[in-house]
């Protein structure tokens, strides 16, 4: 009898004992959630590239790794996809481990085409706030950034394209967007300038700044956008098509149309009679190098013909090398005919 009571003794203060616990880890997470502060990031898609895997394979387990693989190549728009995604694979506890890790090494880029006219960049906010949110923003990039214009720049796209703004690559309404109290994110406006050049792709990178009160910046915080060009190609062609050379320098010159915001580069191909070192000489190589925005390029050709008498002719057939024409195409006259005509004159 007084075995058993001692027993239920016990267990009604093993009892008690847990219910403090379980007291006190509640308050502790209360404690811990007072410092945490809502989250602000930059709405982003992802994918699982192989650069993801390169980059995680000597930072994460191996397992984990071969986990996500069969993950690359498929896109998700949203970080809650993405992650139901990795549970399914990984299983939750494993997933919780690592994925912010392997989120921040899959997010996407962004593509644009720059007849788009404008893009819509989104910001979103985890718990929503009491007051306006004011996010502070940078941009970064080899894209050409224009003016801060909220006239010029709205959500429809810019408003007017004047001729001032066609060096610029993109314009922008602000550099601050806001978030209204009680919502969970805003967006705001980049406004692309179609200067109907050909042109490589260009990178915007987005970065949200340094915040104030009672909010922090996430996880996803810069974003890289890229503005692909969407003209054709530019075509090149010989200025003149047949003409005599006599010794000393002559030029050979490609035109471009319509000009381009990239360099081009033509290499040529020789044939005919004449010789190169006996009859020609080139000065510049092989190659025209049309330079961004520019007409034309030329190269610099030496015509030796001080043993030739002038009856004496030589053929010189230069030819644009098709096949590796750089940053446009071929246009209606490729081959240029030059007829080499001897300095030399005959003797009675």
């Amino acid at each position: 009898m007084f075995g058993e009571k001692k027993t239920r003794s016990k267990e009604a203060k093993w009892m008690v004992t847990f219910a403090d616990l379980i007291t006190l880890l509640f308050c502790f997470f209360v404690y811990l959630s007072l410092f945490n502060k809502p989250q602000v990031d930059l709405k982003t898609g992802f994918i699982v590239s192989e650069k993801t895997i390169s980059n995680l394979s000597g930072r994460l387990p191996e397992n984990i790794v071969k986990g996500f693989k069969s993950m690359k190549g498929t896109y998700f728009d949203t970080k809650e996809m993405f992650t139901e995604k990795l549970e399914t694979l990984l299983g939750q506890k494993q997933a919780g481990l690592y994925k912010i890790q392997i989120l921040i090494e899959s997010m996407a880029t962004g593509k644009v085409e720059e007849s788009a006219g404008v893009m819509k960049v989104e910001i979103l906010l985890n718990e929503r706030v009491e007051d306006d949110l004011r996010i502070p923003l940078f941009f970064a990039g080899n894209a050409r950034r224009g003016p801060v214009d909220p006239e010029l720049c709205t959500f429809e796209g810019l408003m007017k394209n004047p001729k001032e703004i066609q060096e610029f690559d993109y314009i922008l309404g602000s550099e601050l967007a806001i978030i209204p109290a009680g919502k969970f994110g805003a967006s705001f406006p980049l406004c692309l300038v179609n200067d109907e050049l050909y042109e490589e792709p260009e990178e915007i990178l987005v970065q949200i700044g340094k915040l104030r009160g009672d909010v922090e910046r996430g996880n996803f915080v810069t974003r890289s956008i890229i503005i692909q060009d969407d003209e054709p190609l530019p075509t090149v062609t010989f200025e003149i098509a047949r003409r005599d050379l006599y010794k000393g320098i002559s030029n050979i010159t490609a035109n471009i149309s319509p000009i381009s915001g990239v360099k081009t580069e033509i290499p040529l191909r020789f044939a005919g009679t004449a010789k190169e070192r006996k009859d020609f000489r080139l000065m510049d190589g092989a190659t025209i190098e049309i330079y961004p925005y520019t007409e034309k390029g030329s190269v610099e050709i030496e015509v030796i013909q001080d043993e030739v008498p002038l009856y004496a002719t030589r053929t010189l057939v230069i030819e644009m090398e098709d096949n590796s024409v750089k940053n446009a195409d071929v246009g209606k006259i490729s081959k240029q005919v030059n007829t080499i005509i001897g300095a030399q004159e005959m003797k009675d």
